[in-house]
């Protein structure tokens, strides 16, 4: 009967305490709890679990009240400590957080792009980022980058991105080009 379609329950124990995914095809699919696996200095996103990674950026050497004409992220993919399953979409959402203490999606997302030339680079630019980094130059609340998976709720992919402490090529960098107040 097409108006009865099947659905798949799953009940996971994971150090003693169970989880339920519940869902007619994958795309319902979303688990709440799992283990964290971001104890390192790399930043990971974990659709289906909502592990969402920060980002904190250090904007002290742009002088104050100059005026930031546009902003680029890249972002360099862990393939060693990252997961494919359904989709392999390698593509995250960035969002300003606007307070350290929440996790909470908040404001506009921006969307990543893979480079043409790098498919382990991730890209971000664009008004949000841009807005996101004229507001801390501008001293206000500089609680960084929110990194979430682009389809958090339906998939069950973990992409992992070199953090600060890897080497110069491969840590996150961002640009931007602003001018000076004269």
């Amino acid at each position: 009967d097409g108006g009865r379609a099947p659905q798949l329950t799953v009940i996971m124990e994971n150090n003693g305490v169970l989880d339920t995914l519940q869902g007619r095809t994958i795309e319902d699919t979303y688990v709440a709890t799992g283990p964290d696996l971001s104890p390192g200095p790399d930043i990971s996103v974990h659709s289906g679990l909502a592990q969402r990674g920060k980002l904190f950026v250090d904007v002290s050497g742009i002088p104050g009240a100059s005026i930031v004409n546009y902003a680029t992220l890249y972002l360099h993919i862990d393939r060693m400590r990252s997961t494919a399953n359904f989709s392999g979409a390698d593509s995250v959402l960035i969002y300003q957080n606007y307070d350290s203490t929440e996790n909470a999606l908040e404001g506009s997302a921006l969307l990543t792009r893979v480079d043409e030339n790098d498919p382990d680079l991730l890209i971000a630019e664009g008004v949000t980022l841009t807005r996101a980094v004229q507001t801390w130059v501008n001293g206000k609340g500089n609680h960084g980058l929110l990194l979430s998976a682009w389809a958090e709720n339906s998939e069950l992919e973990r992409l992992t991105f070199f953090g600060a402490e890897a080497d110069s090529t491969r840590r996150p960098r961002l640009v931007v080009t602003y001018t000076s107040k004269p």
